[in-house]
């Protein structure tokens, strides 16, 4: 998007080159920014993964919609290869229904992979990288249950096993369901696992 304008002149999304390419497709000549092929991919890309510009966040499934947190056994949604500019991200979250109500949720697991490349464009006050998730409560439950309480695993490089702090440098937003955990981050590169496994109210008197 950012190559394209009239200014461009001799690259191949000039104006005038890019209405001679589509003279020979079916392609529709309409204002030629292409929001058709750029807009759903950046979307789709906020939608799972965001980055704060004003502080050092990196904020996963804040946008997805609820419908995606369906129970089931295979990994509700998956990320591969996230791009940010303090390094890649893969994550996943599988959810796990309630006994007897397959479509409401008991827990959520978010497993994620993060491999940073260096302080990148992290505070030299803090030294530090937020990673929100959003846990959202699947809408077949019309909204009886909530994001309760959570409990984190973490290791680092090619660590198999993870520690599990139930009461680690993470904080529990229920409003927003979301899971805020606070990562500390060196001048050399670093690989993080997290798996952050988020436990929903009780239903009553159903």
């Amino acid at each position: 998007m950012s190559l394209y304008g009239d200014g461009a002149k001799g690259l191949w999304t000039y104006s005038d080159s890019y209405r001679a390419y589509l003279k020979n497709t079916s392609e529709i000549d309409i204002d030629f920014f292409l929001p058709s092929t750029t807009l759903p991919a950046t979307m789709v890309l906020c939608m799972t993964l965001f980055e704060q510009r004003d502080r050092d966040a990196l904020a996963l499934f804040r946008a997805t919609p609820r419908r995606f947190f369906a129970p089931g056994d295979d990994a509700a949604i998956e990320l591969a290869g996230g791009t940010t500019r303090y390094g890649t991200v893969d994550a996943n979250v599988t959810v796990t229904p309630a006994a007897g109500l397959e479509e409401c949720p008991e827990t959520a697991t978010a497993s994620l992979l993060l491999r940073l490349h260096g302080r990148g464009f992290v505070s030299s006050v803090n030294r530090s990288l937020d990673i929100e998730v959003r846990l959202r409560t699947h809408g077949a439950c019309n909204g009886s249950r909530h994001l309760e309480s959570a409990t984190v695993c973490a290791g680092g490089g090619s660590m198999t096993k993870l520690n599990c702090h139930p009461h680690a440098a993470f904080g529990v937003d229920k409003s927003s369901e979301t899971v805020t955990v606070r990562l500390p981050v060196s001048s050399s590169k670093q690989v993080y696992r997290l798996t952050i496994v988020g436990h929903y109210e009780k239903i009553h008197n159903v």
